[in-house]
């Protein structure tokens, strides 16, 4: 919607239509004295009303709903601060914008819709220059999941550190490649030796490439530029990989290994079957370790919650976890997906007996009402703690030998 001294245009984008409407002389006259004599009759803040309100008599048979589907909303976006907000209360003390607002709430009533506002900045370039720029810092931190973000935030705690003992600026230039790759390579030895921990134990080469790519990010995001390295840096990283030891890779969970824990469990425990529910979780929705199970006493923002486990018929209708066929969870955030949306995964009831995603969501459900969980707890919770990852790798362990 908008107005100025010589009319009215809206735009209806869903039905690709637009109207255009030019005062009359007599109307311009008005506009004119009104403008001389700094009289608010008839203001730019009543003609930006007067948009909206043409609109909902041009269009508003367009928005009303089926009768069963009740009234519809429309919104409103008005440059005008004072026009969104008689709009929204739907009350003026301009006499001439109240009656506009009575035409409005006759309209809303005849075609079944309401209606509501929003501003819209306008076209003042520095105003507008500062919206960008600071929609373009919230994108910006949004390029980051909230584990990463913190991460990254470490690394250049500890990059300003280390560049503070041996008295290096934590600045690296933006053309200097050479002095760069130096800085940045002594960093990388460092970390190899002694880590930046209380321990010194070195880091592994890929903790030091981590760090360092948080390092360039950081410049990046922060000084609009990427300190570039020569090839002597790319040399340097490949030594450490082939002298760093490898890393010993984690055996993934089998139906053969679930099969012999489930001996060793008892299920009369809670803490067994929020143990059990758990392992089942975790295999038939491939999760990581992180996204159920207790790190320590902490969980992450992402982790799997109560309310995430849902039971429901063939139908998809919700039902009790004892007359579940389906089985599905809610996961949160960017480790889950990389748009950093919700996403839920689904499961059938398997014909297993024993390893079954649905019977893993009534262990689950069973030992949360002895725990007294509530909806909004990690989904594996026991009162001031919960399953942790220690626990299955220490169960898993112990039984695979």
């Amino acid at each position: 919607m908008d107005a100025n001294d010589q009319g009215l245009c809206a735009l209806f984008p869903a039905h690709r239509q637009y109207f255009q409407v030019k005062f009359t002389v007599e109307e311009l006259e008005v506009i004119q004295s009104c403008n001389d004599a700094d009289d608010n009759t008839f203001c730019i803040n009543v003609r930006e009303l007067m948009s909206a309100v043409f609109a909902s008599l041009l269009w508003g048979h367009l928005w009303k709903l089926a009768p069963h589907e009740g009234d519809s909303h429309v919104r409103f976006w008005i440059d005008n601060i004072s026009a969104v907000a008689w709009s929204n209360c739907k009350s003026s003390r301009n006499g001439f914008a109240q009656m506009l607002l009575r035409i409005l709430g006759r309209s809303d009533l005849q075609h079944g819709f309401y209606s509501t506002a929003s501003h819209v900045p306008g076209a003042d370039p520095e105003r507008l220059s500062k919206f960008l720029a600071s929609l373009g810092t919230l994108l910006r931190a949004g390029e980051l999941s909230q584990s990463s973000s913190k991460h990254y935030s470490r690394v250049w705690g500890q990059w300003v550190a280390w560049c503070s003992m041996m008295r290096f600026s934590p600045w690296l230039t933006a053309t200097d490649t050479d002095k760069n790759a130096e800085q940045l390579g002594a960093f990388a030895v460092y970390l190899w030796k002694y880590g930046m921990n209380r321990q010194q134990k070195g880091n592994t080469f890929s903790t030091i490439c981590a760090k360092l790519c948080a390092v360039r990010w950081f410049h990046r995001n922060t000084a609009g530029y990427d300190p570039g390295v020569n090839a002597s840096h790319a040399i340097l990283l490949r030594g450490i990989r082939r002298i760093t030891d490898p890393v010993v890779k984690q055996r993934p969970q089998s139906a053969r290994l679930l099969r012999v824990i489930f001996v060793d469990i008892n299920l009369t425990q809670p803490c067994d079957q929020l143990l059990w529910g758990g392992l089942l979780l975790g295999y038939f929705f491939l999760l990581r370790r992180s996204g159920y199970l207790f790190i320590g006493k902490r969980v992450h923002s992402y982790v799997l919650r109560l309310s995430g486990i849902q039971c429901f018929d063939t139908n998809e209708d919700p039902v009790p976890p004892k007359r579940a066929k389906v089985v599905g969870i809610t996961l949160h955030g960017a480790k889950n997906n990389p748009f950093g949306r919700e996403k839920i995964r689904y499961h059938y009831k398997s014909k297993d007996r024993l390893l079954c995603p649905v019977r893993a969501d009534r262990w689950v459900y069973k030992a949360a009402r002895t725990f007294a969980t509530r909806p909004g707890d990690p989904a594996l919770s026991m009162w001031n703690s919960g399953i942790t990852s220690d626990a299955i790798r220490g169960r898993t362990d112990l039984l695979s030998r």
